[in-house]
């Protein structure tokens, strides 16, 4: 409550002292004081000034008319809680008068206890109801740390009729200063009035910001030429101290950078995701997250048609854009992102690009705008070419070859390891131009197919076959070289010897290198090549001279392999022809008898050339008609025993028979005698 107190005349003079107004601290040492005084101050010498009851300052007029009848001092003072101010006049005669007395009301600061918060209760200049010369409202006045004076204008003001106030800390751990001040109008004259501010004294509070900052905004997420994506903000509060970036993870947002005086922030790890940003203030509260993410767009080539010059673009939608979306707009390149055309704009999320050039390298993008084109975001640069492999697909005939006597098989090379292409297929003629398709393949990413022929009778005819791709476009990729596989033929002469003849494996015999023969006999089924080696020529023929072989049976197997030379591709694969059978016509001489104690013809034998073991039967029988002797083989004759004995001398009976190769039968009986 303001103190005042009656002044008191020391001379009977018509000089009257002053009366103070108004009591102002500006800082810790200033404190203002202002007073009027309506009467005539010719005589006025000087003002005493007395602070909390002692002396502090003595003023001489130079303007004795001003400074007497109304003025304002900033007085020099020693630090306190609270000041009382009156000033003492001084006339020219040497007299003195008091002023009243005029105490600062007290300002009384409160904190809470997170010091987040500060009340301040302040005394009102009167205790009752103030008049109609105070002001409608107190002025509450705010100093920080880092300002050297309070401002002019008040933070804050309430109605006169209320001496408390709460305001909220907006500094991190420092002190602020209060003051709270009234205007008090008082009059200087006849018809002159005047304003002065009658303040509090100054509180101050150590305290800590602690409310929430408002969220930032996101303005968009956009991808760069180096496929680097990066985020556009702003925070809509001032003084905002860093911003928190997020992405969404698996299990929720996670935190990636905190930075700093900036509003551009580029990802470090390089990918497509989606953001959410809060801010930091200058005390490291932390606001939310903003409450719609915002992801980048990804661009995807969904399908490039080589064969119809098109490419089919595709991308994600932008949501949560600023604005709202207002289209998307197609770029496209090529000179490697040196510079682009803008070649469509949509409101959908796929475009097809038509007319393109082959064997071109095309760099895409797609860009966002909002409504009114304001902001915008750009995907992600998706390079692809539109590669002709039409021209470049080949297929080429490695062997043809007869397997085992079963099937022939055909090996064939392709592009297929570097150009992908629909399917392979094959197609066989009887005379190396009417060809009809037979067999097809799909596409299995390697170069090297295998063709299995078995429905070819290839012991009596000569295949000729070719294969084709479909390339990607579904057109042929054109025709491969043509082959046909080796048939062999032969006949057995009456001169013991076998003769057998093929037509050249290849175009001309310069294609192949030597041909090898294999031959198996009845009695040896296995395999064995002849020590020959025949020189290629249009028409191969081979005579084997088999008189030594009389005892090997009467059929012999033949194939011919052929031995190519390496092809353009460097292969230079074996080719087999079919199997050949020939068959010597059998002669049997029967000797009529023999001695199996002896050390010569001690077996009866037939003595048999070229005699097939099909169907052959040598039957031993006695006098009484009792068999006591079978052979199936025709290098196997009788020992004269029987059941392991040694049978008696005398005449046995003998019964011969075996089938010759024209399919008849040979039969012959007849006797033996056994001597010993």
């Amino acid at each position: 409550m303001v103190l005042l107190m009656v002044a008191v005349a020391q001379a009977a003079h018509g000089f009257e002292p002053p009366t103070l107004q108004c009591l102002q601290l500006n800082d810790a040492t200033h404190l203002h004081v202002t007073w009027s005084n309506s009467v005539d101050c010719n005589q006025f010498v000087s003002y005493d000034f007395y602070i909390n009851g002692a002396f502090c300052e003595s003023y001489t007029a130079s303007s004795p008319y001003t400074l007497c009848n109304y003025s304002g001092r900033d007085i020099l003072v020693t630090p306190a809680a609270i000041y009382s101010c009156y000033i003492i006049a001084r006339d020219s005669a040497g007299g003195s008068w008091q002023s009243n007395t005029l105490q600062m009301p007290n300002l009384t600061v409160t904190v809470s206890a997170d010091s987040s918060q500060v009340t301040l209760d302040w005394e009102s200049p009167s205790s009752g109801t103030l008049g109609s010369t105070w002001g409608d409202s107190f002025q509450i006045f705010k100093r920080h740390y880092y300002e050297n004076e309070f401002p002019q204008l008040p933070f804050a003001s309430v109605p006169n009729s209320v001496t408390t106030y709460t305001d909220v800390a907006d500094v991190c751990y420092n002190n602020v200063y209060y003051r709270v001040s009234i205007s008090n109008r008082y009059q200087i004259g006849d018809s002159l009035f005047s304003t002065c501010p009658f303040s509090t004294s100054i509180g101050s509070a150590f305290v800590v910001d602690r409310a929430q900052p408002n969220p930032p905004v996101l303005d968009s997420v956009t991808v760069d030429e180096q496929n680097r994506v990066g985020l556009g903000f702003h925070a809509p509060d001032p003084a905002m101290y860093g911003f928190i970036t997020y992405y969404e993870g698996n299990n929720g947002w996670v935190s990636i950078d905190t930075i700093f005086n900036t509003t551009y922030w580029i990802d470090p790890d390089g990918s497509q995701r989606c953001y959410r940003l809060a801010v930091l203030d200058s005390c490291f509260n932390s606001s939310s997250m903003t409450i719609d993410e915002q992801c980048s767009i990804n661009l995807r080539t969904d399908q490039i048609d080589a064969c119809n010059k098109t490419v089919t673009l595709s991308w994600s939608s932008y949501s949560h854009l600023q604005g709202g979306i207002g289209e998307y707009e197609i770029f496209l390149s090529t000179d490697n992102g040196a510079n682009y055309q803008s070649v469509a704009t949509l409101t959908g999320n796929s475009y097809t690009l038509t007319d393109l050039q082959l064997n071109t390298n095309y760099r895409a993008f797609v860009r966002v705008h909002n409504t009114d084109h304001t902001i915008s975001a750009s995907s992600n640069r998706k390079n692809f070419a539109l590669e002709s492999t039409i021209s470049a697909d080949m297929t080429h005939i490695r062997s043809v070859s007869v397997v085992n006597n079963h099937h022939i098989e055909i090996v064939v090379h392709t592009s297929g390891d570097t150009l992908p292409f629909s399917e392979i297929y094959l197609q066989r003629s009887d005379n190396a131009s009417d060809f009809t398709t037979l067999l097809t393949l799909p596409y299995h990413t390697e170069s090297e197919y295998t063709f299995t022929d078995a429905s070819a009778d290839f012991n009596r005819h000569t295949y000729y076959y070719r294969t084709c791709v479909l390339n990607s476009c579904n057109t042929e990729g054109g025709f491969s070289n043509v082959e046909h596989n080796i048939l062999l033929q032969g006949e057995a002469t009456t001169a013991q010897e076998n003769v057998l003849q093929w037509v050249n494996y290849g175009d001309s015999p310069n294609d192949v290198q030597h041909y090898t023969i294999s031959r198996s006999t009845e009695f040896d089924p296995v395999f064995n090549e002849l020590p020959v080696f025949l020189s290629p020529s249009s028409i191969n023929t081979f005579h084997d001279d088999v008189s030594e072989l009389f005892e090997s049976g009467s059929k012999f197997t033949y194939f011919v392999t052929a031995q190519p030379e390496p092809d353009e591709y460097g292969f230079n694969d074996l080719s087999m022809s079919n199997h050949v059978t020939l068959q010597q016509m059998p002669n049997t001489y029967i000797p009529n008898a023999f001695t199996p104690l002896e050390a010569y013809n001690n077996v009866f034998l037939p003595a048999n050339t070229f005699v097939s073991g099909d169907q052959y039967y040598l039957r031993i029988y006695t006098r009484t008609g009792e068999l006591i002797f079978l052979s199936r083989d025709p290098n196997i004759g009788w020992d004269g025993r029987a059941k392991g004995k040694l049978c008696h001398t005398g005449v046995y009976i003998y019964k011969l028979n075996y089938t010759r190769p024209d399919g008849t039968l040979f039969e012959k009986t007849g006797t033996v005698t056994l001597l010993w």
